[in-house]
């Protein structure tokens, strides 16, 4: 049928499109957290979470994010059902006849939205190849994060057509196109991850070579290369600031995604503030400030953050949730607290006692909604065959 040629068109571009993979490496272990020390300034510092218990915590809250974006697309589509009948049918018309126009426009409604979420799949798949051919092998980490928010927003895409063809069921067999194309790029991220982590690994022998001939300069920046390759690079951040620290030479405590934050933070009831622009920056997230309510907006994936100066009422898509300590202005600039506001945008924080280093990791998805939905594997075998001080901000838990 006619209305289903467009995910045709996504089936042969996604076969073609270079995301087609052979089994795939694994996903890079994790580090296990080591347990945090009290702070004289803070008491004690917040427990790291087991791996298993993390990794639980985030699947739940995944599955709650796909819950939230079926109901309010399923809000969309009533909204504009009624918007259609109210145009089509005059008040006071007979109930059949807005029964039967209800029926053409939720049909009407559920394609167009079919068609766009096509579209759009087919607008990333052609954003990853480009990426995977021309940025993967000289810049993984660039692309590594550049995969992941297409990822991201695939699965989104894929959520909406898999709701669509419950209520049209003629659209079922054409999900496993775009359900293949998600399975193979959290492969390829994940295969991408494992490279980045090889490359790391072999510059942070380097560094220990260099270290043993007493090339400081030179391991440290060995050990600097290699955080911003690896995905979880805590380990390798503490050895740079501890090192450094050694040296005497000075050094942010700020890291995000194994590169440090260019501007200091500032200690605020125990927690470090960092200006928004640099965490934002680090991020890769674009806020927006409303001087007239003193509000700054900002948006990665699907979760929207709305801060108020001053406030510790956040709005995190719409519901209001607390922050232990609020945004600020200091010195003209807009300082938020790294941990509040890294995990409200599901990035993982660190601190470590010892060095006073606070690391901000977005971590690799562990799921996705292809694989909840039809038991698929990440295992890139697709059905395709196809803080003791406070001068710099060390606050134990103060992140």
């Amino acid at each position: 049928m006619s209305s289903r040629r467009p995910l045709q068109v996504l089936t042969a571009l996604t076969l073609v499109a270079c995301l087609t993979s052979p089994a795939l490496a694994a996903s890079p272990q994790r580090p296990q957290p080591r347990p945090t020390q009290q702070n004289p300034v803070t008491g004690p510092a917040r427990q790291a979470a087991p791996a298993a218990q993390e990794q639980s915590r985030r699947a739940t809250r995944e599955q709650e994010l796909r819950e939230q974006r079926q109901r309010e697309l399923q809000q969309g589509i009533e909204e504009q059902v009624r918007h259609q009948v109210e145009q089509t049918v005059q008040p006071g018309g007979r109930q059949g006849q807005r029964e039967r126009a209800a029926k053409e426009a939720r049909t009407a409604v559920l394609k167009k939205a079919w068609d766009e979420g096509v579209a759009e799949s087919r607008r990333l798949v052609a954003q990853a190849r480009e990426i995977l051919q021309e940025q993967a092998g000289d810049h993984p980490v660039a692309a590594l994060k550049k995969l992941r928010a297409i990822q991201s927003r695939l699965e989104s895409n894929y959520l909406k057509l898999s709701t669509i063809a419950v209520e049209m069921p003629g659209f079922r067999d054409d999900l496993q196109p775009a359900r293949r194309t998600l399975l193979d790029l959290m492969g390829r991220i994940r295969l991408l991850a494992e490279q980045s982590t090889q490359q790391a690994t072999s510059l942070e022998a380097s560094a220990e070579a260099a270290l043993a001939a007493g090339q400081v300069d030179d391991a440290l920046a060995k050990l600097t290369e290699g955080a911003a390759k690896h995905p979880y690079p805590q380990g390798l951040v503490k050895k740079i600031v501890s090192l450094s620290q050694k040296a005497g030479k000075q050094i942010g405590k700020i890291w995000v995604n194994g590169q440090a934050v260019k501007a200091q933070p500032v200690l605020r009831e125990g927690r470090n503030l960092v200006p928004l622009r640099a965490l934002a920056e680090a991020l890769g997230v674009q806020p927006e400030w409303n001087a007239e309510t003193r509000t700054v907006t900002f948006t990665k994936g699907d979760t929207t953050v709305q801060l108020t100066i001053d406030s510790q009422d956040v709005l995190v898509n719409s519901k209001k949730i607390a922050i232990d300590v609020p945004a600020t202005i200091v010195e003209g600039r807009t300082h938020v607290p790294v941990r509040a506001v890294a995990e409200l945008l599901e990035a993982e924080v660190n601190y470590d006692a010892e060095t006073g280093a606070v690391t901000v990791d977005e971590p690799l998805p562990e799921t996705s909604a292809a694989e909840v939905e039809e038991g698929g594997s990440t295992d890139g075998s697709t059905d395709a065959g196809a803080d003791g001080e406070t001068d710099a901000g060390a606050d134990g838990d103060q992140s």
